[in-house]
């Protein structure tokens, strides 16, 4: 069965309505142009230029990046789903059924976990990264770790450093003089 143009999701220069993203694969709700926007604020899920986010909107993958995006919607209940994909494994699922007034914009916020295996946060306000907590004490830890090892380190240095003069038959101190004077005198 072969669909007729107008059936067919709008794509790089099939002129998708005001306020769609202009690519393939995505298409604005049955019914004709969109009455209201809704906006979905993406938060960056870390440093890695290779992670992005998949955004869905009642099951269709939209365009989008870091930051704000606005996309022409119904008035009616919509289903929005994200996750943060890095090179084909995604992981920060958040779902979130969204009601959209007549004319009005909607703002959401997702926000990308800290961490592979955590969930991402999906709502209407903006949210710290999940695990972000977790993260700063294991970074916390592992800091004071290192600083208690340079210690050590340090403090062995020093020991070897003044016991290994004694070892050397290397006399120092007041009984060094005292013996090399006496031993001076007896010539």
């Amino acid at each position: 069965m072969t669909q007729s143009p107008q059936d067919q999701p709008p794509g790089p220069s099939d002129g998708a309505p005001a306020g769609w993203p202009q690519s393939g694969g995505t298409q604005p709700p049955a019914g004709g142009q969109p009455g209201s926007t809704l906006v979905v604020n993406i938060d960056k899920f870390g440093r890695d230029t290779a992670s992005k986010a998949n955004l869905y909107i009642d099951g269709i993958r939209m365009v989008n990046q870091e930051g704000a995006n606005a996309y022409g919607v119904h008035p009616g209940r919509h289903m929005v789903s994200a996750e943060v994909n890095t090179m084909g494994r995604t992981y920060g699922q958040a779902d979130l059924q969204v009601d959209v007034p007549q004319g009005a914009t909607v703002q959401l916020f997702y926000t990308g976990p800290a961490g592979v295996g955590r969930p991402g946060q999906l709502g209407f306000q903006p949210a710290a990264h999940a695990g972000s907590g977790v993260v700063r004490a294991t970074r916390g830890c592992l800091i004071a770790m290192l600083v208690a090892l340079v210690l050590i380190v340090v403090l062995v240095v020093v020991a070897l450093f003044f016991s290994g003069s004694r070892t050397t038959g290397v006399k120092s101190g007041p009984r060094a003089i005292t013996s090399a004077s006496q031993t001076d005198l007896r010539r």
